[in-house]
């Protein structure tokens, strides 16, 4: 027996399909398939746990402790039900089927490979009246690391100010030009500075 969670194939990962979760590698209609038979072993297995308990309980006749005890049993045994189904598709997966992960979690198996990011991403720092030459020298930081991946491109670059100090704001407009001549990628870094801090940071970026 082998545990598939331990040994996935990142070759086996699923291409890029259409109607598919965010990361691109799940079929919402598969996802959806899944769903309902998880689902309908729970009701059906309920049902038949709630025939049983009613065949027990009703076999003198119905009482009010009757009543009561198959009312807790019912409010009760779905938490049992859902473990039972849980633990059982838990133990298929990890002994019988060596691409477990691929099938449950591709996003994770797709962690050592390099993929294509396929949404564009907007990274922002938020300033107002704080040194411009550390802030900037953060987010530039923050875009080395992201362009050493290779993916780079998928990103853009935004300071948002509400600086209302005249010195302040001139060695923002400063670090950032200072940047952007320096960078390739000048047209992803952007810099705009408001005039009226209404909502504070929280509301630059609403903006």
């Amino acid at each position: 027996m082998s545990n598939g969670l331990d040994t996935p194939a990142p070759a086996a990962l699923p291409p890029a399909l259409t109607l598919t979760t965010p990361t691109g590698l799940q079929s919402i209609d598969e996802l959806t398939r899944r769903r309902r038979i998880v689902f309908g072993l729970n009701a059906v297995t309920y049902a038949a746990m709630l025939w049983v308990a009613a065949v027990i309980l009703g076999a003198g006749g119905w009482t009010w402790v009757d009543v009561i005890l198959f009312v807790c049993f019912a409010a009760g045994t779905p938490w049992t039900v859902l473990g039972f189904w849980n633990a059982l598709i838990g133990l298929w997966l990890l002994h019988f089927r060596k691409d477990a992960l691929v099938q449950v979690a591709p996003y994770a198996a797709a962690g050592d490979q390099q993929t294509p990011i396929r949404i564009r991403t907007a990274v922002f720092m938020t300033l107002r009246n704080e040194d411009p030459g550390r802030a900037v020298l953060r987010l530039k930081t923050v875009k080395a690391s992201i362009d050493a991946t290779g993916e780079g491109g998928a990103y853009s670059y935004f300071v948002l100010s509400d600086t209302n100090n005249a010195a302040v704001a001139a060695a923002e407009e400063k670090a950032i030009e200072a940047w952007k001549a320096a960078d390739p990628d000048r047209d992803r870094i952007v810099y705009r500075r408001r005039a009226e801090n209404k909502g504070f940071k929280a509301g630059n970026v609403r903006d």
